[in-house]
């Protein structure tokens, strides 16, 4: 078996800490979650399968919005696969907070990434929101470049500011 990785989580058991996993996949890059395997990648299986994948179904249903999609499968050994495609609506949150997978771990996303799900999941970016001053200048900019290049390269700057204002 391979190693835990940005898109691969085994958990020997049901617990609701999986949740963050199945918002990190929803957020980023699809992934799977096998529950039934050990930290030391021992396949013991779960007790019952239908009756975990019918908890965890409830447990993404009524914990993760929006609903990311998701679908699982029953393995040898009775290995539970719980997969977990990138979805579009990001961010996907667990308890209002929206994660992502640092290699083999689930971490809480920060800010400004949040804010980057938000306008990714509304299909834009930073650099298509208006400027809310509209008569921004390149003022500042000429200063410093003045201050540092010759004449020459003063005069090539200014000539492209010029051409992009």
């Amino acid at each position: 078996m391979e190693r835990e990785s940005r898109t691969l989580e085994y958990k020997q058991e049901v617990s609701k800490t999986c949740l963050k996993t199945v918002s990190a996949f929803a957020n980023y890059e699809s992934g799977r979650i096998l529950f039934g395997v050990t930290d030391n990648l021992q396949r013991k299986g779960v007790e019952n399968p239908e009756e975990v994948i019918l908890k965890l179904e409830n447990q993404i249903t009524d914990n993760i919005r929006p609903r990311p999609d998701f679908r699982f499968q029953i393995d040898t050994d009775n290995v539970v696969i719980l997969e977990v495609r990138k979805g579009v609506e990001t961010p996907y949150c667990y308890q209002g907070k929206a994660y992502k997978r640092n290699d083999s771990s689930t971490v809480e996303v920060s800010s400004i990434e949040y804010k980057n799900l938000v306008l990714r999941g509304m299909n834009t970016s930073f650099t298509d929101i208006p400027a809310l001053k509209k008569d921004l200048t390149f003022k500042a900019f000429e200063e410093l470049f003045s201050q540092r290049y010759d004449q020459h390269h003063f005069t090539c700057a200014s000539r492209i500011i010029r051409i992009i204002t």
